[in-house]
């Protein structure tokens, strides 16, 4: 499993952003779920209470936010945006 380039948390819900790989590789994936504990380690389970939504949309849109910026950010330091 390739390694996390971003993580956030929201009350009990955990959002995780890998590289997608393969011929998708300039893109993310984005994993959500909520923390739960099995044989002393953490994983997100897609499972998650009716009561744990509203951090579940929290987490969504805040990870949207971070990808719009990171996105922003390659453009603007992309050479088309330096007129070379």
């Amino acid at each position: 499993m390739p390694k996390e380039v971003h993580g956030l948390q929201k009350g009990n819900i955990g959002g995780l952003l890998f590289p997608a790989g393969g011929f998708r590789k300039k893109d993310h994936v984005a994993q959500f779920g909520r923390w739960r504990a099995s044989m002393g380690k953490f994983y997100l389970s897609e499972f998650i209470p009716e009561e744990d939504l509203d951090d579940l949309f929290r987490a969504v849109e805040e990870m949207r936010s971070h990808l719009a910026e990171s996105r922003s950010s390659k453009v603007s330091n992309s050479k088309f945006s330096k007129g070379l």
